[in-house]
């Protein structure tokens, strides 16, 4: 354990310890016992349950390095100790092979996890543009059509006036269900960022601004040098936090900041307005803020974390940060 503490690995945690001295353990009884078969399914309860704790794989294999160089030694003197140096060779490979066999299965179970994860996230996406086409769209394109009818009646009683006032609410209707659609249009797109991060994020920020709310973007760092899906991944957060705060925040002011330091991305959204419980809202499977289980699980599954920080009546505070 002192030697995982020296790199710093996320394993010497209390609730991962004793899954990595009953790896160890377990390892070393199935190379004098040849149990493989029990040995490979607790490599994959422990990936598992190393995955949901936010354990990756790398920290997984830097341990099974340091546990093969510890027990070397041991294994070259009972050797010399039993006079059978010469099957030096051999036992190493066994060893090589027993511990880092765990580690394989132990990262399937991993990859499995993050399937899911990524599948769950994309099914609350589509979800959510559901909900839009339904709640917005469909809502005000039957306004619209409202309008219709009812300058229909206008006509009929010459009001020219009010009939008029009847097609410029239609093409107010209109326009904002146009608006509406291509901000689902480009929620739909592969690589929103492909033309920059701030690109998106301003061009975002100008598309959804409302009349009274003033949405300020600072981009800081070289966001360009994040891998292209994994920044597609972080601009989905940041927008939804952006989004959130335009809808239910009725804030006069929204502040986005963006920055790239150290290999350490973080963003900051605040806003001035309504507020609300974070943990009611979790607790509720009607709450209004979905998307927020959409952020919290993309930042998870990059190995980041996503802060809450609200209280009615106070404003809110999301703070993303994951180290690339």
């Amino acid at each position: 354990m002192a030697r995982l503490k020296e790199i710093d690995s996320p394993l010497v945690q209390p609730e991962v310890v004793d899954s990595v001295v009953r790896q160890a353990h377990s390892i070393l009884q199935s190379l004098a016992e040849n149990r493989s078969a029990e040995a490979a399914e607790l490599s994959r309860r422990i990936g598992h349950a190393r995955a949901v704790g936010g354990v990756r794989p790398a920290d997984s294999l830097r341990a099974a390095a340091l546990l093969f160089d510890t027990t070397l030694p041991v294994v070259r003197d009972v050797l010399i100790e039993h006079d059978a140096l010469d099957e030096f060779v051999g036992v190493v490979s066994v060893l090589h092979d027993a511990i880092y066999g765990r580690v394989l299965a132990a990262a399937v179970s991993y990859v499995n996890l993050l399937l899911t994860q990524i599948y769950e996230s994309h099914f609350m996406e589509r979800r959510r543009i559901a909900r839009e086409l339904h709640d917005q769209v469909a809502h005000t394109i039957a306004v619209g059509m409202q309008q219709l009818d009812l300058r229909s009646i206008d006509l009929s009683r010459r009001d020219g006036d009010r009939a008029d006032d009847r097609l410029e609410t239609l093409r107010e209707s209109l326009v904002e269900a146009l608006v509406i659609v291509r901000e689902l249009a480009g929620d739909l797109r592969r690589t929103p960022t492909r033309d920059g991060f701030g690109v998106a994020l301003h061009r975002y920020a100008d598309t959804v601004a409302v009349k009274g709310t003033d949405i300020r973007v600072g981009i800081d760092g070289d966001l360009e040098s994040i891998a292209l899906e994994v920044r597609d991944e972080l601009y989905f957060v940041v927008r939804e936090a952006i989004r959130n705060a335009v809808i239910h925040s009725r804030s006069g002011e929204i502040l986005a900041h963006v920055v790239m330091s150290d290999s350490v991305f973080e963003a900051v959204v605040e806003d001035f307005g309504e507020g609300f419980d974070p943990e009611k809202e979790a607790n509720d499977e009607r709450g209004t803020r979905s998307g927020l289980t959409s952020m919290r699980e993309r930042m998870e599954i990059l190995g980041g974390t996503l802060k809450i920080v609200s209280s009615p009546g106070l404003g809110t505070r999301i703070t993303a940060q994951v180290r690339l």
